[in-house]
C-alpha cells in the first residue's frame, strides 16, 4: 500500500467501464487510515482533497501590486505548489482596477474567496479544472436530475424549531456609556391550527 498511496502525492479518479472512463476528481492524498480488525477483512481508507486543501494551509502576509484581481489569481494559481494538482486553469479577466491588495495573515484560499466575493465572481475546482469566473445567475440550471437517472431518492424536511419572531441586540456606547439597542421582527407567517402555512 505504501507504494500505491503516498501522502501528498497527486491522485486522479476516473469512473466508467473498460476504456470508457471519465475523470471526476483531481487532487492529492491528504490522509491514509488502516483498519485491521481482529476478525474479518481489513480495510484501507484513503482521504483526498483537491487544490483548495493545499491553498488552505498556505498563509501569507504581504502587500502586492496588481492591476486586476485576475492577474493576482493567475499568478497565484500558477505557482509550482499548486499547478501540479490541476490540468486546466480558466480565469476570466476582471473589470476592476487595483493598486494594492493587502494580504494579512490569511490563506491563499481565503484570499481567493475574498477577491471573488468583492467583484461577484466564483472560485471553485471541478474535476481537473480550476475556475475563477463571473458568478452564474441563481436561476441558471446547472444540471437536471430525475428518478432512476442520477437520483435514487429524495429526503426533504422542514423544521421551524429555533426560529424566533423577533431579535433584540443590546450594547454599550463606549464614548458615552449609554445603553443602545436595536430590534428586528420576522416577516414570516406561521400557522395557528392544523392547516400548515407556507414558510
Amino acid at each position: 500500500a505504501n507504494n500505491l498511496f503516498n501522502l501528498g502525492s497527486r491522485i486522479d479518479i476516473n469512473i466508467g467501464y473498460g476504456e470508457d472512463l471519465e475523470k471526476v476528481f483531481t487532487g492529492f492524498i491528504s490522509g491514509i487510515h488502516y483498519h485491521l480488525p481482529q476478525r474479518g477483512a481489513g480495510a484501507i481508507m484513503v482521504n483526498c482533497m483537491d487544490l483548495k486543501g493545499v491553498m488552505m494551509n498556505n498563509n501569507n502576509y504581504a502587500q502586492q501590486e496588481y492591476k486586476k484581481c485576475s492577474d493576482l489569481v493567475s499568478n497565484l494559481l500558477r505557482k509550482s505548489q499548486y499547478s501540479s494538482f490541476y490540468d486546466n486553469l480558466e480565469v476570466q479577466t476582471t473589470p476592476d482596477e487595483l493598486k494594492f491588495i493587502e494580504v494579512t495573515d490569511e490563506s491563499d484560499y481565503e484570499l481567493m474567496v475574498r477577491m471573488a466575493k468583492k467583484i461577484n465572481y466564483e472560485f471553485f475546482v471541478s474535476q481537473d479544472t480550476v475556475y475563477f469566473r463571473k458568478a452564474r445567475s441563481q436561476n441558471a440550471t446547472e444540471t437536471t436530475l430525475k428518478f432512476g437517472s442520477g437520483l435514487e431518492g429524495v429526503d426533504i424536511e422542514y423544521n421551524i424549531l429555533g426560529m424566533v419572531n423577533s431579535v433584540e441586540v443590546r450594547n454599550t456606547d463606549n464614548s458615552t456609556g449609554r445603553l443602545i439597542s436595536g430590534q428586528a421582527n420576522s416577516s414570516a407567517t406561521y400557522s395557528n391550527n392544523s392547516s400548515a402555512s407556507k414558510v
